[in-house]
C-alpha cells in the first residue's frame, strides 16, 4: 500500500509544475490571440488603402516574437504599396524561407524581379520541411536496420531498400547542410535605402567609390565596422555600405 506521504509528495510535484507552466501556457494564448486580432486589423486597414496603419499593425505582431509566412507576405505587400521596394523585397524574402510554395508570393517576387532585377531562384522547400523529409528518412532507415537484424530473413528482400533509403537520406542530408550555411550561416541583407546606396572601397564617407547598388537588390555581409558594413554582391564586387542602408534577412 502506498503511503500518504508519497501522494501528497507527487500531488505537491504536480501542482508546483502547473504553477510555473501554466502562466507561460495562458501568457502564450494571450499573445497569440491578440497578435491574431492585429493581424486581422492590419488586413482590414490595407483593404481600406491605409498602408502605412497596415504597416504599424504588422510591425506590432512581429515586436511581439510572433512571426509566420503569411505575415511577412502582408507586411511586403503594404511596403510594396507605398512604394518601398527594398523593405517590401525584404519582407519577401522572410516570407519565402516560410512558405516557399506560396504561388502569390513566388508571383509577386517574380514580377518585381522582371521589372527590376535578374530573376532570383526561389527554394521550392524550406529548411524545416527538408529537416522533416530527412527525419522520415533516417526513421524508415532505422526500421529497416531493425527488421534487418531481428528477422534474418528478411535480409535479401531489405537488401536493396535499404540502399536506397540511404542515398535518400544522405541527399537530404545534404541538401539541409546546404540550405542551413545558406539561409542561417551565411549572412544576408537587403539594401532598404529608397536612393539605392553607395559602396565604397574603405568605411568612411570619404573613401573611394565602389560601385552603387539599388534599392531592394540583396548582398551577403560579410563583416560590421563602426557602423557600416562590409557587402558582397553576386557578381563578387566587394565594398562597405552604411549600416542604414540595409537590412538583414
Amino acid at each position: 500500500m502506498e503511503k500518504p506521504y508519497k501522494k501528497c509528495s507527487l500531488l505537491f510535484l504536480l501542482l508546483l509544475i502547473s504553477i510555473i507552466i501554466v502562466p507561460y501556457i495562458v501568457r502564450a494564448y494571450e499573445d497569440h490571440s491578440r497578435a491574431t486580432d492585429i493581424f486581422f486589423r492590419g488586413n482590414d486597414l490595407y483593404g481600406q488603402g491605409r498602408y502605412k496603419d497596415a504597416i504599424l499593425a504588422y510591425e506590432e505582431i512581429l515586436s511581439m516574437g510572433v512571426s509566420s509566412g503569411n505575415l511577412y507576405y502582408n507586411l511586403g505587400n503594404a511596403y510594396f504599396k507605398e512604394g518601398e521596394l527594398g523593405k517590401a523585397l525584404l519582407n519577401y524574402e522572410r516570407a519565402m524561407r516560410l512558405i516557399p510554395r506560396d504561388a502569390d508570393l513566388r508571383m509577386n517576387i517574380r514580377l518585381i524581379d522582371n521589372k527590376y532585377f535578374e530573376e532570383r531562384r526561389s527554394p521550392f522547400f524550406s529548411i524545416d520541411e527538408i529537416a522533416i523529409i530527412g527525419g522520415f528518412f533516417f526513421l524508415l532507415l532505422s526500421i529497416a536496420g531493425i527488421l534487418h537484424v531481428v528477422f534474418p530473413r528478411t535480409q535479401k528482400r531489405l537488401k536493396w531498400p535499404i540502399r536506397i533509403i540511404t542515398i535518400l537520406f544522405f541527399i537530404a542530408l545534404g541538401i539541409f547542410a546546404f540550405k542551413f550555411y545558406n539561409e542561417e550561416t551565411l549572412c544576408k541583407g537587403i539594401i532598404i535605402a529608397c536612393e539605392g546606396a553607395i559602396a565604397r572601397y574603405e568605411p568612411s564617407i570619404y573613401g573611394v567609390k565602389a560601385f552603387e547598388l539599388r534599392e531592394g537588390e540583396k548582398v551577403v555581409i560579410l563583416e560590421e565596422y563602426s557602423g557600416w558594413m562590409k557587402v558582397k554582391k553576386i557578381d563578387g564586387l566587394l565594398g562597405w555600405v552604411e549600416g542604414d542602408d540595409l537590412e538583414r534577412l
